[in-house]
Parts: structure tokens; C-alpha cells; sequence
């Protein structure tokens, strides 16, 4: 951008306008489109049921209603902390990957406070779609190990921690519950960070 901004003054500006300009029309279809967030409510139920997690949806309710706070932070923490939170399709990263080309349309792109929260509101319906699914991977994982006899039990801890290249003396079953968990989840929900980052 810096050299065609150098060579050719005029043709960058009008790129870089070309660029704000497509960059808007595809927020404005998704992030800041009323009828974008109704479609992604429901597609965030929808692959939550179709992918045999409806539990997931109360566990999420009960997580956040009737957990102490404590327990609430380190659950969504270690959803964090697992590469399941956030996507992006979030605005941010259309910004960075045109970097100071659209930097004169940023106020137009982010739309102020109402353009923010949109982008929050968002991001965040995907995220509580992914994070019951993975509450529920998790209550069937441990349900499936607990009813592993103790040498199964063993054989996949050894598995896991060879896999993971872990010492085997400090793998412990919350461990594996939980990798086992977020690879599921990952497996049955839309992980933006998965496909290319060109719209």
C-alpha cells in the first residue's frame, strides 16, 4: 500500500476507497445486519442441537445462573484458554488485513458505540453457541470415562499423554476430559480461525 501510495496517488486513494467501501458491505451483512443476528441466534441453536448437545444449552443456563462466580470465570476461562472463544469474522480482522489502506473509513466501519456492541452482541451469540456445546461434550466425556473400567482408564491417559508429549506422572483425567472436549466441539461448530481469512 505504502509504494502505490508513493507511485500512484491517485489510483491508492481510489483503491483504498474501493476497499472501505467492500469492507462495510460485508459487515453491513453480517455484524451490523438486524436480520444477520437472528440468523446466527438460530444457526448457533441449530448446530448446537443438530450436533447432539441440546443439553448444552441448560448447562450453559445453569452455569451462569446457579454457579458461584469463581466457578463461572475458570469454566469460561479454560473455554478461553482451549481456542474456542471468539471468531474472526469479527471486524477487527478486516481491519488489520487492509492495515492504514482503510484507516481514513475506520469511524465509518466501527459505526461508534452502536456499531461496538453490534460486533459484541455478535461474536457473543457464537460463543455461547460453542461454549454450551462443549459443556455438554465435557458432562458426556466424564460419563464415558467414569464408565471405563480403571485399565481403559489408564490406556487412554498413556494414549493421551504420548499423543501430547506429556509426562504420564502428571496427566490427570481432567485433562483429558478436557482436550477430548474441545476437539469434539471443534469438530461439530463453526471455528472461523479454521478457514481463510480473505471474505
Amino acid at each position: 500500500a505504502g509504494k502505490l501510495q508513493e507511485a500512484a496517488p491517485l489510483l491508492a486513494s481510489g483503491y483504498r476507497n474501493v476497499l472501505a467501501g467492500q469492507n462495510f458491505a460485508k459487515a453491513g451483512k453480517t455484524v451490523y445486519s438486524p436480520i444477520a443476528h437472528v440468523r446466527n441466534a438460530i444457526g448457533a441453536v441449530g448446530y448446537v442441537w443438530a450436533s447432539g448437545n441440546p443439553r448444552g444449552i441448560f448447562e450453559a443456563v445453569k452455569n451462569w445462573k446457579f454457579s458461584p462466580k469463581e466457578q463461572r470465570a475458570a469454566n469460561w476461562k479454560e473455554f478461553e484458554d482451549l481456542g474456542l472463544k471468539g471468531s474472526n469474522i469479527d471486524l477487527n480482522q478486516v481491519l488489520r488485513r487492509f492495515g492504514d489502506i482503510t484507516s481514513a473509513w475506520q469511524s465509518a466501519l466501527y459505526l461508534g458505540k452502536t456499531g461496538r456492541a453490534a460486533r459484541k452482541v455478535y461474536q457473543a451469540t457464537d460463543d455461547l453457541g460453542k461454549f454450551s456445546a462443549y459443556l455438554n461434550e465435557k458432562r458426556v466425556a466424564n460419563k464415558v470415562f467414569d464408565n471405563l473400567t480403571p485399565d481403559q482408564q489408564q490406556s487412554k491417559l498413556a494414549k493421551f499423554s504420548e499423543e501430547y508429549q506429556i509426562d504420564p506422572s502428571v496427566v490427570t483425567k481432567a485433562d483429558y476430559i478436557k482436550e477430548v472436549s474441545a476437539k469434539n466441539t471443534a469438530n461439530i461448530t463453526p471455528l472461523y480461525g479454521r478457514i481463510s481469512p480473505i471474505f
